[in-house]
């Protein structure tokens, strides 16, 4: 037991003294900034690609639609996103971020196709687009201001003209 309790009691002051050396090494930041030490630095770029396959759809709608419901045989879905830093003071920090997503879906038997929305998602496919810039600004060791502009495009367009 004594053993035991100077292992433990080794451990402990080895891990205090880790703790303590790693601290004195890290030059210390006198400006506020909204992270959390010691959690893992957001991702620059991301690609992902899904692919759902042979799931049933239903749709109903009180209009001229009507209702109808079709066997989805693939639902691909294609992710882009970069956020990169433009700018990277103590004062100021601003990143500029790209999205891009994409999804297609393709139908089992053309009669599904009879219907309106079913056809026009096998035709079009849906996209978002989005530009966003984050901005810091550091005044002290207190305090910051963090303003976030995002714009967003969503829909079946399939060009940069068909945007406007």
């Amino acid at each position: 037991m004594p053993v035991l309790r100077s292992l433990l009691i080794l451990t402990l002051l080895f891990h205090v003294l880790a703790v303590q050396a790693q601290t004195e090494n890290k030059k210390l930041s006198l400006r506020a900034t909204p992270q959390v030490l010691g959690m893992q630095r957001p991702t620059g770029f991301v690609i992902g690609y899904e692919s759902v396959m042979n799931y049933d759809i239903s749709s109903s709608s009180p209009d001229y639609l009507g209702s109808s419901s079709a066997e989805v045989v693939n639902d691909r879905r294609l992710l882009l996103k970069m956020k990169a830093p433009v700018v990277n003071t103590d004062k100021i920090k601003l990143a500029a971020g790209l999205y891009y997503f994409q999804e297609e879906f393709s139908f089992d038997d053309s009669e599904a196709l009879q219907y309106p929305l079913y056809r026009s998602l096998e035709d079009k496919h849906l996209r978002s687009t989005a530009f966003s810039l984050n901005l810091i600004l550091s005044s002290d060791k207190d305090q910051f201001l963090m303003i976030r502009l995002k714009t967003e495009l969503n829909g079946d367009y399939t060009s940069f003209k068909d945007m406007f």
